[in-house]
């Protein structure tokens, strides 16, 4: 299934303040489709007793029938399994769905080392993933970083899906940065830099004509910028109401590691953002993060 054809968001579900934020924002993604949004809860650990798991299951079935009695345009699931939240919600994600959860603090010492269940799963889950922090002020369009890789054009293709079902538009930002290397032996003549952003002009256009055939009734729009790109993204004007980043590399340091932008982006979130990798590389590595076991327990 392509982006274009989602049907389901997962949410990352503990009945936090986050996690309703999640819960909302998905609901109100799945409303557009008529879709489906999936509660999965990670919820304790095999020395977990009945009485704490059959809890867990009736709160679950409760928030889900709450969000359906609500929203009947959505079909809404619950899940309760045992286990780490990262193992599970890891396991669960693939290429078809998104996999959301809530945003932390950003004044927290925990998000700023990059140890927050978001991040984790962004760098990592074999599906895209997103992290919704709390709506503030209205917004408008989806807004997507390319750099000219496959994971930035998956990432596209995701974004063009979801402007479409939002009936919105897309702006495509393309940035780029001169060589360090030359700017630390020599001066730039201004010649060079028109050839370098006539180039990164050309790597925008190309990711423009192939969104354009495959989405031609989208509205969209395009630029570059030199300089600050992850800022670039999220402060494109209008205000965007969702941000798309590629991401690439899930095999190094234990799969741990975002690109630099996508990492940027999500430290300074402060509207919704979706992480996508490119094709190839999820399908690289389909193993779970873990090697830890759980025992499913469904509602």
């Amino acid at each position: 299934m392509d982006a274009t054809n989602r049907t389901e968001t997962i949410v990352g579900w503990d009945r936090s303040p986050s996690a309703r934020d999640a819960l909302d924002w998905a609901v109100a993604r799945e409303r557009q489709r008529g879709g489906r949004v999936l509660l999965l809860w990670a919820f304790g650990d095999i020395a977990t007793s009945r009485h704490d798991l059959d809890t867990a299951r009736t709160l679950v079935a409760k928030d889900a029938a709450q969000v359906m009695a609500l929203t009947p345009e959505v079909t809404v699931h619950a899940e309760v399994v045992l286990g780490d939240p990262y193992d599970r919600l890891s396991a669960r994600s693939d290429p078809a769905s998104l996999l959301v959860v809530g945003a932390h603090d950003h004044a927290s010492r925990r998000l700023r080392l990059g140890a927050s269940l978001g991040l984790r799963l962004a760098a990592s889950a074999p599906g895209p993933v997103g992290i919704i922090p709390p709506t503030r002020g209205e917004r408008e369009g989806v807004v997507v970083g390319v750099d000219g890789s496959e994971a930035s054009l998956n990432a596209a293709r995701f974004a063009a899906g979801e402007a479409e079902s939002r009936g919105g538009v897309l702006t495509v930002i393309h940035g780029w940065l001169e060589p360090n290397v030359w700017l630390d032996a020599f001066p730039l003549e201004p010649e060079f830099v028109v050839q370098l952003r006539e180039a990164h002009e050309l790597i925008l256009d190309k990711c423009l004509a192939i969104i354009s055939t495959e989405f031609p009734t989208l509205r969209i729009s395009g630029r570059t910028v030199r300089g600050h790109i992850a800022r670039s993204l999220l402060d494109a004007s209008p205000s965007p109401e969702l941000v798309v980043v590629g991401s690439q590399g899930r095999r190094l340091v234990g799969r741990t590691l975002l690109g630099s932008v996508s990492h940027e982006v999500l430290l300074n979130l402060e509207i919704p953002a979706v992480v996508v990798h490119s094709p190839a590389d999820r399908n690289a590595d389909s193993a779970p993060a873990s090697g830890h076991s759980a025992q499913p327990a469904t509602t």
